[in-house]
């Protein structure tokens, strides 16, 4: 469904509707997910039952593209100032591993932290709001934990995993990472040249067709 612009305010308020709509239809498997309201429901209708919940309508769409689907890895700064540091979290994975203490890292990050913790859609991690007086005891530990280490190559970088892998029951805890991602056999590539989705189930979680 494809809406007008909006503020980020009236922004929540729909997210807040659109959950309102579809959440008490998840006790049943066959309507765990949005799209099986809509199917239910019919676009139109969902739109109209979700501007009624706002209680105003969706300004009408603008054309818009979709240029990437990848995050900004690495320090970028907002308009207030602030800064916010893009990590590179494999597989959405936050643990400790020989020589990669990402966990302890960003425990030791939280402790002089004054801003937030974002996480992003394709599962890494944004280290945001840092005051510039804040940002050599943040890039210390950044570097200190490797957790600055952005040197991979594009098609690394632009990897994701079934989101079920740190939680699905039917995730094999005992298999080793590296076995996910043959790290070692990766070509070099830009960015946006191609995309890795590393799932070990039958189930199209990580959704290989929108790669």
């Amino acid at each position: 469904m494809v809406t007008g612009p909006s503020t980020l305010t009236t922004f929540y308020r729909a997210c807040s509707a659109v959950s309102d709509l579809t959440i008490h239809h998840r006790l049943s498997r066959k309507n765990a997910r949005l799209k099986y309201t809509i199917d239910r429901m019919g676009l139109e209708n969902f739109k109209a039952e979700v501007e009624e919940r706002l209680g105003f309508h969706f300004q009408p769409a603008r054309p818009y593209t979709f240029d990437r689907n990848i995050d900004d890895f690495g320090w970028q700064t907002g308009e207030d100032g602030k800064h916010h540091f893009t990590c590179f979290i494999e597989n959405g994975r936050i643990q400790d591993e020989p020589g990669l203490d990402f966990k302890m890292g960003l425990r030791e990050i939280a402790k002089v932290h004054r801003g937030a913790f974002r996480l992003t859609a394709n599962q890494h991690l944004i280290v945001a709001d840092v005051a510039t007086e804040d940002l050599p005891e943040i890039k210390r530990l950044l570097a200190k934990y490797k957790l600055d280490n952005l040197s991979h190559s594009g098609l690394r970088l632009s990897s994701s995993a079934c989101v079920a892998f740190p939680t699905c029951g039917t995730h094999s805890p005992y298999l080793s990472p590296s076995l996910y991602f043959p790290r070692s056999h990766l070509p070099a590539s830009r960015a946006g040249d191609g995309r890795v989705r590393a799932r070990e189930c039958p189930f199209p979680h990580s959704r290989p067709y929108d790669g």
